[in-house]
């Protein structure tokens, strides 16, 4: 055993320095890290292949994805050199050389590059929300904060230690010019302040949004409730900033690791609930949520009295009409009923009621159903705020008088 200046350290019980936590810290990180990454699997699924409206914020939470692989793998890593056992049982000159040169590149993929591309993604996704201005421009102003700390942090972090491998090998020759440990705690402590602000307004910011759209109070409540998931990570970097707080107490730094192990969780909560909005149209099938379970009402609904071809007819033309619209939609969209955009049954109603459409069946041939409607099915490109419209005219023969 060796102590950090290499020399012979002192007597240690035999079963204190047994112990080790290696296990639990492994177990927690890699079921939260799963999750995760099942979650982004399935946000990249439903954007590119179910809605078809992949975007940059997609991209964003993928390079998320990425950095997060990093610092787990980091993880496994330290694993063999110490993580999860009592400081004073690692050889400083061995085995805790590799193990903080990992933890030098964990804090820049993982802890901050990671949460850099997440909260990139985040904003981006709330800017498909509104075209408001004051949102808008907060939303900017949140995107130049999160570039600034983040890229700024991994400067002056990469810099504590002259040269930078000083930071994990205190043995060179000669030694290594390193500020002191209460700037780079400080430092840290700072950085895990702005995360924590950034989650806040993120998850906050949308709230005055989602209340004003026309939309049933259980939708409303809904959609403000899996947008605010992100205050799970801002409990995670409230526990994180309680530990860097307190590290100095700490001289056992290696066995709970408490200061990486909870902000690895905060980046994988917070990639969880930056995937959960986009996985709604995956759950439309399971969750009585979605505007297209609403029955359309106006003269095409399947409750009018058209004949069963006729009504046939009108469903492939909403299908198509849908399908048209979630090409163009931005899942966040489609929860509004009257304002921005939406498509389906609903929009379809809706759209239907505001025209005056009249239906007339005519006799000139064998089976051919006319259903001839000045009204138009419209489906809204809210992030443009162009209108699109499309008139169809369908017709029945069959008996040889006409009728109206």
């Amino acid at each position: 055993m060796n102590n950090t200046n290499g020399t012979a350290a002192d007597f240690i019980d035999p079963a204190w320095a047994a112990e080790s936590n290696t296990a639990r810290i492994l177990a927690v990180v890699t079921v939260f890290h799963v999750l995760a990454l099942i979650s982004v699997g399935l946000r990249v699924y439903a954007r590119v292949w179910v809605i078809r409206a992949a975007g940059w914020d997609d991209l964003m939470i993928i390079l998320s994805a990425v950095c997060a692989i990093g610092g787990w793998s980091i993880f496994i890593v330290q694993a063999d050199h110490g993580l999860g056992k009592h400081f004073k049982t690692i050889d400083k000159k061995t085995d805790y050389v590799t193990f903080q040169h990992a933890s030098f590149w964990q804090t820049i993929i993982s802890a901050t590059g990671a949460l850099m591309w997440l909260k990139l993604s985040i904003a981006l996704s709330l800017l498909r929300l509104s075209t408001t201005k004051w949102f808008k421009w907060s939303l900017y102003a949140i995107l130049g904060i999160i570039l600034f700390y983040s890229l700024g942090g991994m400067l002056a972090f990469s810099v504590t230690c002259t040269p930078l491998s000083g930071y994990w090998d205190k043995f060179t020759d000669p030694p290594p010019k390193c500020h002191d440990h209460g700037y780079v705690n400080t430092f840290g402590m700072v950085n895990t302040a702005f995360n924590i602000f950034t989650d806040v307004v993120l998850s906050t910011l949308h709230v005055p949004i989602i209340w004003n759209l026309q939309m049933k109070l259980k939708l409303k409540l809904y959609a403000i409730g899996i947008l605010s998931l992100g205050y799970f990570a801002v409990a995670m970097g409230i526990v994180k900033g309680y530990y860097q707080a307190t590290a100095d107490s700490d001289p056992d730094k290696t066995f709970n690791r408490n200061i990486q192990f909870w902000g690895f969780l905060q980046l994988q909560v917070g990639i969880l609930a930056a995937c959960a909005p986009a996985l709604k149209p995956l759950a439309n099938s399971l969750l009585d949520l979605s505007t297209h379970n609403s029955p359309a009402r106006g003269p095409f609904s399947k409750h009018s009295k058209q004949s069963s071809s006729g009504v046939r007819t009108l469903a492939s033309i909403r299908s198509r009409n849908r399908e048209q619209a979630r090409r163009n939609q931005y899942e966040l969209g489609e929860w509004d009923e009257g304002t921005a955009i939406g498509y389906g049954e609903r929009e379809y109603s809706r759209t239907m009621r505001d025209t005056t459409a009249t239906a007339m069946f005519t006799d000139e041939g064998p089976s051919r159903e006319d259903v001839r409607a000045p009204g138009r099915l419209a489906d809204y490109n809210s992030f443009k705020g162009i209108i699109k419209t499309t008139e169809f005219s369908v017709t029945q023969e069959g008996r040889r008088d006409r009728s109206r």
